[in-house]
């Protein structure tokens, strides 16, 4: 997936314009930066919105200055009391140290609380909207949409208390039926849950069943955080590829099935997609009708709403589309639309 852009430029240009030093542009271009195909969708479908959700980003703009003005002079206020309180308590007699105010990081998140639910609200309208124009086939769904453990039957994941999924994509593309969701999981510990993954997952449900079963993972010398557990019932398969041997390891129920589905043509199109996608980390499971990729990443979100440029939504129909792009490209890839043979 790409990038979907600079968290941290985005906090600078949002503080700044909510401190006065930065102005935004008082007559942007909507539509300069925007796909021709996509240009008549965006001004029939997304266009006729912007005022309304431009007013809701404003007035979140203006409650954070609010908020944080009142925060910050009641931070001023009681680190000049401070020493007044440590003073009486000594002169009662209480030499114990008086404890901060265990509200202040609640206080600070109530400054930011409109913002994100204003991000929200764009995930939960505008998204599905983008989507859409790819065709009516194809969904969104903000929170939800699967659930983790329907993928606990495909590959062995990584040892989890706690799931998470969100930014569900569904879909259809050359008759491969898709599902794409990001996820985290987490292990509780006793100092507090642990992050164990976090990425995505991408299922297609191909057009024919598959004999066998055969589970591809990262070698052990590339498998880093998230381990690599070998799953139950299944044994190790040895290939005589080398290349792809020191890239993958693959377990299957059945040697002769797996070495069917690991044709050479497949295991040269899994090397590709690994140097496509510039993630080595890439697992696969065919099972059944079905083929579930587990994709880890850096970034929680297949696009973070931008709060600090106009609600123009131009940055997140591009990612949107991209990232769509880029999960037919696997499908293309992988050819997971072909009726013959893998």
């Amino acid at each position: 997936m790409q990038k979907s852009g600079n968290i941290w430029l985005d906090w600078f240009r949002f503080f700044a314009l909510a401190l006065g030093i930065w102005k935004e542009p008082e007559n942007p271009k909507f539509d300069n930066s925007l796909k021709p195909s996509f240009k008549a969708y965006y001004r029939q479908h997304i266009f006729p919105l912007l005022p309304r959700y431009e007013s809701l980003r404003r007035a979140a703009l203006r409650s954070f200055r609010i908020r944080l003005f009142w925060f910050s002079l009641a931070q001023v206020l009681l680190s000049l009391l401070w020493p007044l309180r440590f003073i009486g308590r000594w002169l009662s007699g209480n030499l114990t140290r008086p404890q901060p105010s265990t509200n202040a990081s609640w206080n600070l998140w109530k400054c930011f609380s409109r913002i994100e639910k204003y991000k929200a609200r764009i995930r939960e309208d505008i998204y599905p909207l983008i989507v859409r124009s790819v065709g009516e086939e194809w969904t969104y769904e903000a929170e939800g949409g699967v659930s983790v453990n329907i993928f606990q039957p495909f590959l062995p994941l990584p040892e989890h208390t706690i799931g998470r999924t969100y930014d569900y994509l569904g879909g259809e593309y050359k008759g491969v039926k898709i599902e794409f969701v990001a996820a985290e999981l987490f292990c509780e510990k006793r100092d507090g849950p642990k992050l164990a993954f976090k990425g995505f997952f991408l299922y297609c449900r191909l057009t024919r069943p598959i004999k066998g079963e055969v589970v591809i993972k990262p070698h052990r010398s590339l498998a880093g955080l998230w381990g690599n557990k070998p799953p139950e019932g299944m044994k190790e398969i040895h290939l005589e590829d080398v290349i792809f041997s020191r890239r993958f390891d693959v377990w299957g129920t059945d040697q002769i099935d797996a070495r069917r589905i690991l044709t050479p043509s497949l295991m040269q199109r899994l090397l590709r997609l690994t140097d496509v996608m510039t993630n080595r980390q890439i697992s696969v499971s065919y099972k059944n009708q079905g083929v579930l990729f587990m994709i880890p990443s850096e970034y929680n979100h297949l696009v973070d709403p931008s709060f600090a440029d106009r609600a123009t939504f131009m940055r997140e129909c591009n990612l949107i589309l991209a990232a769509i792009n880029d999960i037919c490209r696997i499908v293309e890839v992988m050819r997971l639309y072909r009726r013959v043979s893998l």
